[in-house]
Formats: C-alpha cells, sequence, structure tokens
C-alpha cells in the first residue's frame, strides 16, 4: 500500500486527539467507541509513537490485513479485560503487524524477533497499557499470516 494513507490516517489521527474522550471504549462506552478508539490518543507523545510504528509497517499493508487488523481490534473491544480503564490508541493495531512479521523475523533474524517480543513484554508493565489486549493482537497477527496463505492457495486452486 502506498505510503500517503498512513500518512493521512496517522494526521487524522493527530487532528482527533482532542476528542479522545469522546472515542475511547470502555464497559459504560457507547457502542461506537468500539470502532473508534483505535483511533484516539491520550495524549502527543501516545500518538507519536503509534503513528510511527504505523509508518515502519506501511510495507505489510494490504486492504484485507488492515481490514482484518481494524475488525479484530473492534472485536477485542468487547472483552472486558483492561480493568474498566478506557482503551484507546492504534498499537493493538502495530501489534497485529508485528505479529504478523514475527514467525519470517524469527526465521531470519532471531535475535530481533526476541528483542522485539521483549521489547513488548516491556511495554505491556507500563501502568495504564491494556496489556492483554496488545497480546491478543500480537497473536492474532501470528496467526492470521498462515491463514492468509491457506486462503490464497485454495483461491488459486479453485480458480485453475
Amino acid at each position: 500500500m502506498p505510503l500517503y494513507p498512513t500518512m493521512i490516517a496517522a494526521l487524522i489521527m493527530l487532528c482527533l486527539l482532542p476528542l479522545a474522550p469522546l472515542m475511547a471504549t470502555a464497559a459504560a462506552a457507547p457502542l461506537y467507541t468500539h470502532f473508534t478508539y483505535m483511533l484516539a490518543h491520550a495524549n502527543l507523545w501516545h500518538w507519536a509513537i503509534n503513528a510511527w510504528g504505523l509508518l515502519l509497517l506501511n510495507p505489510l499493508f494490504t486492504l484485507p490485513r488492515v481490514t482484518a487488523a481494524y475488525l479484530i481490534s473492534a472485536g477485542i473491544s468487547f472483552i472486558p479485560i483492561n480493568e474498566g480503564r478506557p482503551l484507546l490508541g492504534a498499537s493493538v493495531v502495530v501489534c497485529f503487524f508485528i505479529g504478523l512479521t514475527l514467525p519470517a523475523l524469527h526465521r531470519r533474524k532471531p535475535l530481533i524477533a526476541a528483542q522485539t517480543v521483549i521489547l513488548i513484554i516491556i511495554g505491556c508493565l507500563i501502568p495504564g497499557i491494556a496489556a492483554l489486549h496488545h497480546i491478543v493482537m500480537l497473536l492474532a497477527g501470528i496467526i492470521y499470516r498462515p491463514l492468509e496463505r491457506i486462503t490464497r492457495d485454495a483461491l488459486n486452486f479453485i480458480s485453475h
């Protein structure tokens, strides 16, 4: 996917910073927040880290992958595992794409793959982080890659 859509999405998320309280999801939040929380950020630093991650991972973006990451992110937000704290930020999407790369990264550069997992685990220890959501999205990304390959192979088989 070209870099421009990701840059535009990051700029839109920057503009949405003042609306974060309306977009964050929690147990008692309105239904729409389950579909907007990943576009909201707590502050400029939070936005910058997630925007940087999205820009770095942009070469992996395809419409089916971005759609899957968005839908899975929305789906896991219904699971009340954040101890009642509001959930917001694109880091769950970033974790999905990191998970998508981890198996290949582990085969080619196992030390970097291990460091990546360690950094995610350390990040999950930061107070206020929705650790389980991040881990679930990382695992979803790991699982998505072989499912993507199986689907592609099945469609190729059917079409030939």
